[in-house]
């Protein structure tokens, strides 16, 4: 299994990389950034990649660098990890047919996961299975997280998409029960980083100019 390891802090990747070193179906590889790791497209390529993407949550402006990134590594199982007590789950959740995430406390579980993976004869198959590869939040639940991160009041979504408002308050409360997290700041902390997940089959939901009004 060729993994690739993206993470700023040294100590971090060295100890993932020397974890896993310890067992031969592991070839790793390791960067400090993605633009590096974009750069730098290990041979052959990752079946797995993970990823320490906490600087991007605190920051909403559109990041052209993370979209590159998806795209690049399109064809690999991604492991978003953040410095942050939430997603409060032990299980990465799944964003997409090849994206998860979770918290940097959950990293020795899920290396513990690969490792036990790896050991059958067809460990990408097996991956899937595992961890799945519908996402955890259904299309209308997709639609609803980003007109309200863009602050769209309820009435106005529950308008655009022929629903309740009721209903959509409802979405709401199953979006943070089903993300782990406990309120809209700390789902906003993690949609800085999801929105760039082309979410199949629902939408790639960072558009330049949302209409939704």
């Amino acid at each position: 299994m060729n993994v690739l390891v993206i993470d700023n802090c040294l100590y971090t990747r060295l100890g993932i990389s020397c974890l896993l070193a310890e067992d031969e179906n592991f070839n790793i590889h390791h960067v400090n950034d993605i633009s590096a790791a974009i750069e730098n497209i290990p041979s052959p390529a990752a079946d797995v990649v993970l990823v320490n993407l906490t600087d991007y949550c605190k920051k909403n402006e559109r990041n052209a660098m993370l979209l590159d990134f998806f795209e690049h590594f399109s064809g690999s199982r991604i492991f978003i990890y953040l410095n942050a007590p939430y997603p409060d789950s032990q299980r990465p959740l799944t964003l997409s047919r090849n994206v998860y995430i979770l918290n940097k406390q959950s990293i020795t579980t899920l290396l513990k996961t690969l490792q036990m993976l790896s050991e059958k004869a067809n460990y990408p198959h097996s991956l899937v299975q595992y961890y799945g590869e519908y996402p955890t939040l259904t299309d209308r639940e997709i639609s609803i997280m980003q007109y309200w991160m863009e602050e769209v009041p309820n009435h106005k979504i529950a308008r655009k998409l022929n629903i309740c408002s009721r209903t959509v308050y409802v979405h709401k409360q199953h979006i943070t029960e089903k993300m782990c997290v406990r309120n809209r700041l700390e789902f906003c902390y993690l949609y800085n980083v999801i929105k760039y997940v082309n979410y199949q089959p629902a939408r790639t939901l960072l558009t330049a100019n949302s209409d939704i009004i």
